[in-house]
């Protein structure tokens, strides 16, 4: 399996079952986004990496389940800000939103309908099984546990078939797809998942940067202040200011400001619909001095945005 380079986070999640994705370059220089990715009926199998530091929040489709493995990483990688160590695997429930960050990542990613998990824990089992945990959980498994996780993930790979020319998407049929199911049934059912699992949903730092972040996308730039989000998340400055700084190691307006780089950049990098111009797309997510702007853009993603637009219209054309 080799991992093949993307041009924007949007391409990374086309065609993935997902409600709501999003991207946040917190450190500087390129982001340098690869993946590869396994398609089954009723299961996925991803396998990404990214170089500078940012912060992925993703809600996935609500009947799904995921098992997510950060394979390596540099300095910290947290996950609705709880710090990972090797050999750490995240259950994520499909139903809601998480958010990891990190720099220098490869992170494994098998998601897979819940309803049919459990049937398949339960016919391997032999005995009622009536629900995988609700919520996000990590799994301290350790590092042997996890490496057998991740071969199952590269048998998968080897069993399927290219799903186009891209070297980047593949296909399981319904034989290798059961196959795989057994599997990964069998390496939960090797684990006691509710008495070695800490839940990383209910973390309070977690639920104010998410109300936060909603306010963040509902209210235009020119609005948006630090009090409102205060409000919004129900908290004061002090606490809003220690819970961001928990969950993405930034202040909130230090966030806010790279978020709106960040969508900037995935606008300009848009191939299908290139924006008309850098200052109009600008303009649009609050930055009124384009001096300023372009200063800010270029400290962070090592170029100008004008010269973005130009890549990005050089491979329309």
């Amino acid at each position: 399996m080799q991992l093949r380079p993307i041009k924007s986070f949007a391409q990374h999640f086309t065609n993935a079952p997902v409600r709501e994705t999003e991207l946040v370059q917190l450190g500087p220089g390129k982001i340098d986004l690869k993946d590869c990715w396994i398609y089954g009926e009723n299961s996925f199998v991803n396998t990404a990496s990214s170089k500078a530091r940012s912060s992925w929040t993703v809600l996935g489709r609500q009947d799904l389940m995921a098992l997510m493995l950060p394979l390596s990483w540099d300095g910290d990688y947290r996950v609705n800000g709880w710090y990972s160590n090797p050999g750490d695997v995240y259950l994520l429930d499909g139903q809601y939103e998480y958010c990891n960050v990190g720099q220098d990542r490869k992170v494994l990613f098998i998601a897979f309908e819940r309803h049919r998990m459990t049937r398949e824990i339960a016919s391997l089992s032999r005995r009622t099984y009536d629900e995988l945990p609700k919520g996000h959980n990590k799994l301290e498994v350790g590092l042997a546990t996890a490496e057998k996780l991740s071969k199952i993930a590269d048998r998968a790979f080897l069993n399927a078939t290219p799903f186009d020319q891209s070297g980047r998407r593949f296909a399981m049929n319904r034989i290798v797809e059961s196959a795989f199911f057994a599997q990964i049934a069998d390496w939960m059912l090797s684990l006691d998942l509710l008495s070695k699992s800490t839940h990383v949903l209910d973390k309070a730092a977690f639920k104010s940067v998410r109300l936060a972040r909603d306010a963040i996308t509902r209210i235009s730039p020119d609005e948006l202040t630090i009090p409102t989000l205060c409000r919004v998340a129900g908290v004061g400055r002090s606490q809003l200011h220690e819970s961001f700084v928990d969950i993405f190691g930034e202040s909130p307006w230090q966030y806010v400001l790279k978020r709106r780089l960040t969508s900037v950049r995935e606008h300009l990098l848009d191939v299908e619909s290139p924006p008309r111009s850098v200052k109009d797309t600008a303009l649009m997510h609050g930055f009124l001095s384009g001096g300023h702007f372009a200063k800010e853009y270029q400290k962070m993603f090592r170029e100008l945005p004008s010269e973005t637009l130009k890549k990005t219209l050089a491979d329309k054309s």
